[in-house]
């Protein structure tokens, strides 16, 4: 709740994308509009490997959290929630994912839980339940057991037509010219495509034709009268069909005309004679506006009884942008979304090189704009080129750039931003047409909702001490699992808890916490523990994600596929060798000591026993010598003072005295020789260096070591990240192979220093497809498909 008045607070004071006003009034909106607009928003979007999948495989995904308005990785949160779920809506798999830099990738197991069938996976943060807008990710898989399913059918599509008819701006206005959008669905929410027909009037007088796109999106012009009906034929699948148009021409009203040319957007505002003698001289308003802001103009009606307006394109941001008409009573009563594509550019790889070393393929990618930065990450799908199993409606532009911004799912989102031509550009805008009203409700634009969801990063843990007779106490210990290290925590007597924020905890690991006392000893704590999260949020949404369409292959049995990776539940045994305490640090010691330049030390409960304090264990060793009081510095043989790490991270030329106690070392690299003085180099420095690894706090009982305090497991725990295995096959040149099979999978590739991309995959004996989804340089898109010939290395690009 905090957080959300906090951003309020901030964005009040910001000033965004210039915004004019013609009087005070309209200066409220606009800065109204702008304080909403500007509290940061997130898209997310799961790059997956495929979309149909055989059971016994793995679902391989990588996710990207944006920021909305600059597509920059999200800062809001690292949180990220993934599920997926049958299509009764029960969770048969859920994941927590710790983001780093808007990116988090692991696979999902499919195993005796799923059957065959239509799945949906989800994906979304806690911060994303604060808005209307689709701002998550949602969209189905398929899943074939080949036990149940011998024959991999098309789905059967139903013969019912669902078609609507949409006037642009919302309105029928009565003898008044307006463009109409035509939505044609079967019952499954599939649009029907190529369907031609013809509307007449009631008596029988030819109107228009019409037809529809691929989606079932089409688009024609009536000028409707409130004196007549009209309906529709049309011929699907050898059968005639006539439907009334059931539409609601109002007497009055006003009619909003969009159309853009290469540099303008023209909106015309048309009323009819009745509602001008109503309205002359009355002041409506046009508002354009985005992510970034409003613009506002006067409407002022005349004898003529329409208005034109002109705006430069590239002064809008590219993207969508939405008309709205308010009258004079400040209400919305029209509305057109446009999209503006002057100044959008989806990135792609120009720059394709293809080498191949003894059975391997090396792929490096490099586009035009391609930067040495080291802000970019993409993910890579390899599939054979014949593959039915890459059937999905969105891709990371299209998600970011279309269906966030609309109401309902977009079916086949990503052709629009796919080989754009002048029929794709008609297209998009026929979509932007039947969308009428945006994603959000006017009503309800300004409105913040009552319960706030936070912005979550990590899990945050509250310790509660249970007893308050604590005088002996001086601090607390907190081992954190990974490679978050460990926290001391200084004791304040004037709280009954303390807090922790930003744990990340995955599956079966925990928290740690001791007791520090005033002694310098150490005790079992007596807290009660709670952390948040401790529930997957349920994320509730409207919007039902589509079903992708399959095609019909030959049979496929469950041997035509060889899972390569370990069989759960199978242990390895393992000889039985029993040695000693000192034999086991000796030996760990020689294994840790491979690759550095110092000699390790792993400790025993005896040193622990022996040395309280970590300086006086490293006084004891040969040729080191400890000096100083408050802070003390490590000197070599040389005499030189000694670099000091921890955890591999470079602490300084001193350190506290009583600063690290013997309980809390795992084990320690002196390093007199001075190389590799940073880690993994081999800088040199006259003095060494002296690297200590920390591991939690231990107590001697006399026979070995053991651990004093209490283990907390959070019940919400991230998931760590698991291997993706790519299956083998009996066969292939077979169809399933080449239809539904899986070559390779890339995660999260990274560029290097001179911004190029690079994977490496074992050579395969067919040509394939490479779908990549990803950020370049921070901010830039990209979502392109690359067809490589095995043979002879071609390379066809598809941006």
């Amino acid at each position: 709740m905090k957080l959300l008045h906090s951003f309020l607070l901030c964005f009040l004071l910001l000033c965004c994308w210039s915004l004019s006003a013609q009087n005070e009034n309209d200066d409220v909106l606009s800065k109204t509009y702008t304080t909403f607009n500007n509290i940061p928003q997130e898209v997310a979007y799961l790059h997956l490997n495929k979309s149909t999948y055989i059971k016994g495989e793995q679902i391989a995904f990588t996710a990207y959290v944006l920021d909305k308005l600059s597509k920059n990785p999200s800062a809001i949160s690292s949180n990220l929630y993934v599920t997926l779920e049958n299509k009764s809506g029960d969770v048969l798999s859920q994941q927590l994912l710790g983001l780093r830099n808007g990116t988090a990738s692991n696979v999902i197991e499919l195993d005796s839980t799923f059957t065959s069938g239509s799945y949906v996976i989800k994906a979304y943060t806690n911060w994303m339940r604060n808005f209307d807008a689709q701002n998550h990710y949602s969209e189905h898989i398929r899943i074939i057991d080949p036990k149940l399913e011998k024959v991999i059918r098309e789905e059967i599509t139903a013969t019912d037509l669902d078609i609507q008819f949409l006037p642009e701006g919302g309105k029928f206005v009565d003898e008044v010219v307006n463009a109409v959008g035509i939505i044609a669905k079967d019952n499954t929410g599939h649009g029907i495509g190529n369907l031609k027909g013809k509307i007449y009037d009631r008596e029988n007088n030819f109107i228009s034709n019409f037809s529809t796109n691929q989606v079932g999106i089409g688009r024609f012009y009536l000028k409707p009268s409130i004196s007549t009906n009209y309906y529709a034929t049309y011929s699907y699948k050898d059968e005639d069909y006539k439907v009334p148009l059931e539409i609601t021409i109002e007497p009055l009203g006003t009619v909003l005309s969009c159309a853009t040319d290469s540099k303008n957007l023209f909106v015309n505002v048309l009323l009819n004679e009745a509602t001008n003698k109503q309205v002359k001289n009355k002041k409506y308003q046009i508002a354009v506006h985005n992510d970034r802001g409003i613009l506002l103009s006067d409407v002022i009606f005349r004898k003529e009884g329409k208005q034109l307006f002109s705006f430069d394109l590239s002064t809008l941001p590219s993207g969508i942008n939405v008309v709205t008409l308010f009258d004079d009573l400040k209400e919305p009563i029209s509305e057109r979304i446009i999209f503006n594509s002057v100044g959008f550019e989806k990135h792609a790889f120009d720059d394709v090189a293809v080498s191949q070393t003894a059975d391997s393929i090396q792929i490096s990618f490099k586009g035009k704009s391609s930067k040495a930065s080291s802000l970019g990450s993409i993910s890579a799908s390899i599939l054979p080129v014949q593959t039915l199993s890459y059937n999905k409606h969105q891709s990371i532009v299209s998600q970011n750039y279309l269906q966030s911004y609309l109401k309902g799912s977009i079916e086949n989102a990503s052709y629009y931003f796919t080989d754009v031509d002048g029929k794709k550009r008609y297209d998009l805008d026929n979509l932007m047409l039947t969308q009428g009203w945006r994603s959000y409700n006017w009503f309800n634009k300004f409105k913040i909702k009552e319960s706030y969801h936070l912005a979550e990063n990590g899990l945050t843990v509250k310790a509660t001490l249970k007893s308050d007779k604590n005088k002996r106490l001086d601090g607390f210990y907190v081992d954190l699992p990974n490679e978050q290290s460990h926290l001391i925590l200084d004791y304040d007597d004037t709280k009954d808890s303390f807090w922790l924020e930003n744990v990340y905890v995955e599956d079966q690991d925990s928290l740690f916490i001791t007791d520090i006392l005033k002694n310098q000893k150490f005790r079992k704590p007596k807290l009660n523990i709670e952390s948040y999260p401790s529930e997957f949020p349920v994320f509730n949404t409207e919007t039902v994600a589509l079903n992708t369409k399959f095609e019909e292959i030959p049979q496929v049995e469950a041997y035509d596929f060889i899972l390569n990776q370990p069989i759960e539940g199978v242990q390895n045994l393992d000889e039985i060798v029993i040695v000693t305490e000192r034999e086991e640090a000796l030996t760990r010691a020689e294994e840790l000591s491979k690759g550095r330049f110092g000699e390790v030390k792993v400790l025993t409960s005896s040193d622990r026993k022996m040395y309280f304090m970590l300086e006086d264990y490293i006084r004891a060793q040969s040729g080191i010598r400890v000096e100083g009081n408050r802070d003390l510095t490590f000197k070599s043989r040389t005499r030189d003072v000694m670099a000091i790490f921890i955890d591999d991270a470079f602490f300084g030329y001193s350190i506290p005295s009583r600063f690290i106690f013997m309980s809390e070392v795992d084990y320690v690299e002196i390093n007199q020789t001075g190389l590799g003085t940073q880690p993994g180099s081999a800088f040199r420095t006259s003095g060494g260096a002296i690297r200590i690894y920390t591991g939690p706090f231990r107590i001697d009982d006399g026979s070995k070591d053991k651990k004093v305090g209490v283990s907390y497991t959070p019940p919400l725990r991230f998931t760590s990240q698991k291997s993706f295995y790519t299956p083998k096959y009996a066969n292939y040149n077979s169809d399933f192979y080449l239809k539904y099979g899986t070559l390779d999978w890339k995660a999260q590739v990274t560029p290097d220093d001179q911004g190029n991309y690079t994977i490496k995959i074992k050579k395969p004996l067919t040509p394939f497809t490479i779908y990549l989804e990803g950020v370049l340089n921070n901010n830039q898109l990209l979502s392109q498909q690359i067809t490589i010939d095995s043979k002879n290395l071609g390379v066809s690009q598809y941006p």
